[in-house]
């Protein structure tokens, strides 16, 4: 599964004094090491993109996401609607629309707290196999309690709908169903003007019908950042 990704990406952004906006515009490819027995991941992602935000007072503002973008194979076949990934069958493209909220509210001058909500739409451009709807709840916490300390704090839960992919791409084994939950907590303390002591501590929970895909990690890493 090595692989080398390349490619332009580029981003504006620009606002007055309660309104911005952004745009951003991405193309890769995505090259893979040769391998003989399977079809190869090799594909092109291209993504453009936009954003809007509106501060109703200096500590509350809203923004809205929207996203449109496209992987497509070069050899890789599509799977037609028995789960089957023929060779004969036109090479594998999924295009996705995205459309995300984010609320944002300061409680002092150093804590504010988030709230988060994307919807994205999967196709899959040959007979919609492998379509989803992706609906993305999440809530972040920042605090500053001093001059040296930070602590941030996060979690998100998604839930996939597949109307037409079946677990283990077997039509006996039901319908393909994908739930997710993850958090993240972020401590960092500054030991001296350029150096700080950091703690991270991540956990997934996947859930599916699919057992290859069901899986829970916990990863936790202590370090040192450097800043000039």
């Amino acid at each position: 599964m090595n692989y080398v990704r390349y490619g332009p990406q580029l981003s504006l952004q620009t606002g007055f004094e309660r309104i911005s906006f952004g745009l951003r515009i991405k193309g890769q490819l995505w090259n893979y090491e040769a391998t003989d027995l399977v079809p190869e991941y090799d594909h092109e992602y291209f993504l453009f993109g936009g954003n809007l935000q509106y501060k109703f007072a200096p500590g509350s503002l809203l923004r809205l996401t929207v996203d449109k973008s496209s992987r497509r194979y070069g050899d890789r076949p599509s799977f037609d609607l028995n789960g089957l990934q023929l060779t004969t069958n036109p090479n594998l493209r999924y295009d996705y629309l995205e459309i995300g909220m984010l609320a944002r509210q300061r409680i002092t001058d150093n804590m504010w707290f988030g709230f988060a909500y994307e919807n994205t739409r999967r196709t899959d451009r040959f007979v919609g196999y492998n379509d989803y709807t992706r609906d993305s709840y999440g809530v972040e916490f920042h605090w500053s309690p001093g001059r040296r300390f930070d602590l941030e704090a996060n979690g998100y839960y998604r839930i996939y709908d597949y109307p037409n992919a079946f677990a283990f791409h077997n039509p006996v084994a039901g319908l393909k169903t994908l739930e997710t939950a993850d958090g993240e907590l972020l401590a960092s303390y500054r030991m001296t003007k350029h150096l700080s002591l950091v703690l991270d501590v991540e956990y997934r929970e996947t859930a599916s019908t699919d057992a290859r895909i069901a899986y829970d990690r916990i990863r936790y890493s202590i370090g040192v950042v450097w800043q000039q």
